[in-house]
């Protein structure tokens, strides 16, 4: 049953700001845009940056090395990366002078070198990165010093350790975090992984797992950890348990996945939705192992060997696999497991090592009325601009929380977030928050501001396939997701439509903004028809199309309204019908207006067919004789609008506002004059 989530939602309270501008630069978001991957240049001291959508290499970056080092620590030999949540950073690990950079995405430029604790001495030797879901802390591996070292993203600083603390022996390098943020788990060249609290900043457990353990993953649920061990030629599946952290107790007992004799696994990576892992081996193959069974369902040919990190985009279609022997990285189309016919070139002498892939994806919106579409796994998130103007440049990412990890938030302590089919496995349902991020073009990093229409479809996990009841969608302004328990969040929910696919509703959003669907446990649960608030507007107006007007005439605007259980709301209450859009408070700043109320106002846009505009915007609606709200019963109401002669040749867009106590939300509806 393919479900979906629609949203509606107010801009702000005096500006309608799509979102803040977190991400931009990069020349190629003209070309249509996508997600990217970093490539580590081990040689060359650079990262190389692509772009998924065309497979290209668009820049590449120079990390300049620490102002006072000795010659024979000047190179950087970078190696192990990671991107930032959002995608505004990327942190890289500098082997061979004992610091990191930090890469600004939005100009593909350094923006700091963090010396670690034993810089330009050539005994820090950072190896692997790994970055907290809230992007607050970056975890990276020293293997010189045998130490974690932890750095603020606050201050790009080392916080932890100093020279004496955090020994954990033999470490290798490689570094992954665990979706909650509590732990980070890495591997002992003695054939043994590490797990490291991150509430505590201590090493508390270990176990054996095969001979030298290289390359290591957590799902992204948070389940299991998968280790390839380099030695032996398997795979282990640890469970992440709460036995695993505690000091006392050993890791639960693990499965062992044999590879063929002599495949040396050395790196794998997990697809979004956690069904696959892939495995990259030394001697040139990579392993496809399904998570649900636990065993390898397909091996495929690489170009060469030796072979070096994967990274898989954030929509799991494809794997990038840096191979530094011949100086390219290959490109598995994860839907066949076949190789794209040309590899990307990473230059030559080039010895590429680390691979990243931004979790976020970038993509241009076209003209009004045009809709963007955004894929994660089997899930889209459709963006269309109403009064947008085309070129803008928006980010959308996913954040996967454990259901059971999501937070009590103020105004809905009983609702719980929705998880996502096709993200929970290992009995572990998983919720998606949607981060939104918007800039006006690809050069230009000045905030958004338009009205857009968003909508979502997912499938619900097994557990709850018969339907859920209080559905609800909550937008948390001007925060990056996660949501906190200390996150003010406010309810856009218009419908919730079952069998129905990705329909398209009235939304907006002030940002940066974090969007998660959720719904009431024990409530009714809905599986045919729809729970919806506002119903579209009634004869004349056509809901699917422009609504040609003469100017100057008269247009009865009817609508009906139902609350979340499709009951008439039947005492709704005129706010201020020349409430503004721009620059006034819709309506909340009456308080002797008794909620729930209404508000209907109109603002001049662009004509879709035409570059026709009123010369003076138009912010407020005109209702004829000033006649008010019309209460027709049964949930139906009609308001007169009186359109003005002045505005022959030019469009206008109407919204309607309603509040009851926590929620705004707008629906919007084009009208050209002649």
């Amino acid at each position: 049953m393919k479900l979906s989530l629609l949203k509606l939602r107010l801009i702000a309270s005096s500006v309608a700001v799509f979102c803040t501008a977190s991400i931009g630069g990069h020349s190629s978001w003209a070309q249509g845009g996508g997600s990217f991957v970093y490539i580590s240049n081990n040689s060359q001291d650079t990262v190389i940056v692509i772009d998924t959508s065309t497979n290209t290499v668009v820049t590449t970056i120079a990390l300049p090395p620490p102002a006072s080092c000795t010659a024979s620590c000047l190179a950087r030999s970078p190696e192990g990366l990671a991107v930032t949540p959002g995608g505004k950073f990327v942190y890289v690990a500098n082997h061979g002078n004992g610091t990191v950079s930090v890469i600004a995405t939005a100009t593909n430029t350094v923006v700091a070198t963090i010396s670690l604790t034993f810089v330009c001495e050539c005994s820090s030797q950072p190896a692997g990165v790994a970055i907290t879901p809230d992007g607050s802390r970056v975890y990276v591996t020293d293997v010189g010093q045998n130490v974690i070292e932890v750095i603020s993203t606050a201050t790009n600083t080392v916080i932890f350790p100093s020279t004496t603390e955090g020994d954990v022996s033999s470490l290798n390098g490689p570094i992954a975090i665990t979706p909650d943020g509590s732990a980070a788990f890495y591997t002992f060249g003695t054939g043994s992984v590490g797990r490291f609290d991150t509430s505590t900043n201590n090493h508390t457990a270990t176990l054996t797992v095969g001979s030298t353990p290289a390359g290591i993953a957590v799902t992204p649920n948070g389940a299991f950890i998968y280790v390839a061990n380099t030695g032996n030629s398997t795979v282990s599946v640890i469970p992440n348990t709460p036995n695993a952290v505690l000091p006392a107790m050993p890791f639960n007992p693990i499965t062992t996945i044999s590879l063929p004799e002599g495949s040396a696994p050395s790196s794998i990576a997990i697809t979004p939705d956690g069904k696959l892992a892939y495995v990259v081996n030394e001697n040139g193959t990579f392993s496809v192992i399904s998570t649900a069974l636990n065993t390898v369902t397909t091996t495929g040919s690489l170009p060469a060997t030796p072979l070096d990190q994967i990274a898989i985009t954030s929509d799991g279609s494809q794997a990038y696999v840096a191979d530094s022997e011949i100086g390219e990285v290959d490109v598995i189309i994860t839907a066949s497991n076949m190789l794209l016919a040309t590899p990307i070139s990473t230059g030559p002498n080039s010895s590429p090592f680390g691979v990243a892939a931004s979790g976020s994806q970038t993509k241009t919106l076209g003209p009004p009325g045009t809709t963007t579409i955004f894929t994660f796994n089997t899930d889209t998130y459709k963006i269309t601009g109403v009064t947008d103007t085309g070129g803008e440049q928006v980010t959308v990412e996913a954040f996967l929380v454990p259901a059971s990890q999501f937070p009590t938030l103020t105004g809905f302590p009983n609702e719980k977030c929705i998880p996502y089919g096709d993200y929970s496995s290992g009995g572990v349902d998983t919720c998606v928050e949607f981060q939104v991020h918007c800039q006006i073009s690809a050069t230009d990093t000045t905030p958004c501001n338009f009205i857009y229409l968003v909508a979502t479809g997912f499938d619900l996990p097994a557990d709850l396939s018969g339907g859920i009841g209080g559905v609800d969608f909550l937008v948390a302004h001007g925060v990056d997701c996660r949501l906190t328990s200390t996150s003010v969040v406010q309810s856009i929910f218009l419908a919730y439509e079952a069998t129905i696919k990705d329909p398209t509703i009235r939304g907006g959003s002030r940002g940066p903004s974090c969007f998660v669907g959720t719904y009431t446990p024990g409530a009714a649960p809905i599986t045919t028809g729809t729970s919806t608030r506002l119903v579209g507007w009634g004869s004349p107006v056509v809901n699917s199309d422009l609504n040609q007007v003469k100017a100057g005439s008269t247009r009865p605007l009817s609508f009906q309204f139902f609350d979340t259980l499709g009951n008439p709301v039947t005492n709704l209450s005129l706010c201020n019908s020349f409430a503004t859009m721009n620059g006034v408070n819709v309506c909340n700043d009456v308080p002797a207006v008794p909620t729930p109320w209404v508000n209907i106002a109109s603002y001049a846009v662009a004509c879709p067919n035409g570059p026709a505009v009123n010369a003076t915007t138009d912010s407020t609606a005109d209702f004829a004789g000033n006649s008010g709200l019309q209460n027709l019963g049964a949930g139906n109401y009609q308001l007169n609008w009186k359109t003005q002669k002045s505005w022959k040749g030019s469009c206008a867009n109407v919204v309607v506002t309603f509040d009851s106590t926590l929620t705004v939300v707008p629906a919007v509806q084009g009208f050209q004059f002649n």
